[in-house]
């Protein structure tokens, strides 16, 4: 007994400590620019100028796999497109994936699930609040402690929507084209500032 409770506390303590060695914990903020709605002949100045911040929580380990949580805070006129209230929300993205780094460049390609919070949400009533589906690619440089990165990220309604397109790209040629066009226009560029720890 006495073994294997030395046993067990030996390999916890290795855990612990070879933690840092394998594993990196990031923190960063993103800037979005949001598009001006074409179709809306109303909008203002400020609106054709508005952006998105997020915030980013990233865990990378065994220098290849990588898991990510970014809460972008969306403007209330997106937000209205989407529910047809007119108030302030996040957009969560959970996404996993791999993350590749040559010397000080980094370059990112993962896949998850994304959620939309509306501010009083609960007061509003019945929101659609169901769960999507996203794909983001990255590439940047890190300094140290801290780097600069860009991203793209396609937002799709369901991960359905999500694997087919990416099943797609070992289809035919013609298969192949539009899945990429697909992922290509709906990319939604990110500049990110990162710490790592």
């Amino acid at each position: 007994m006495r073994k294997s409770v030395l046993l067990v506390a030996l390999v916890l303590l290795a855990m612990f400590v070879a933690t840092p060695a394998f594993a990196e914990l990031e923190l960063g903020l993103s800037w979005t620019p949001v598009p001006a709605d074409e179709d809306d002949k109303n909008a203002t100045g400020d609106e054709e100028l508005e952006s998105m911040t997020g915030f980013h929580v990233g865990y990378g380990f065994w220098g290849i796999f990588y898991g990510s949580w970014d809460a972008l805070v969306m403007p209330p006129r997106m937000i209205k497109g989407f529910t047809g209230y007119e108030f302030p929300g996040f957009l969560n993205l959970f996404d996993a994936g791999i993350r590749l780094r040559i010397g000080p460049v980094i370059t990112y390609a993962t896949a998850g699930l994304n959620n939309l919070y509306v501010y009083r949400q609960a007061e509003l009533g019945q929101i659609d609040a169901s769960v999507g589906a996203n794909l983001r690619l990255g590439a940047g440089v890190k300094f140290g402690w801290w780097g600069v990165n860009v991203s793209g990220t396609a937002v799709f309604d369901t991960f359905k929507q999500l694997t087919q397109t990416v099943t797609a790209l070992a289809g035919t040629e013609l298969e192949r084209q539009v899945a990429v066009d697909t992922i290509v226009n709906g990319l939604i560029p990110s500049l990110n500032v990162t710490l790592y720890f």
